[in-house]
């Protein structure tokens, strides 16, 4: 089973997910065409794909170790 991190931004009260590891980011875009991804997309893609997605920090809210 496939391992997808995705992150939430909100921007002016509008939540917008997205996809952290590059390559897998390309491929969804390549998919669906646009930068983002929907909770209901993340939950069709599920049932179709053997994939599980999880939500990481987004990368400016890391804190290096």
């Amino acid at each position: 089973m496939l391992v997808i991190e995705y992150f939430r931004k909100d921007a002016y009260g509008n939540i917008h997910y997205y996809i952290k590891p590059q390559l897998e980011a390309h491929r969804i875009q390549l998919l669906l065409g646009k930068k983002t991804i929907t909770k209901g997309e993340m939950d069709v893609m599920s049932q179709l794909f053997p994939v599980t997605f999880v939500l990481v920090p987004a990368p400016e809210e890391e804190v290096p170790i």
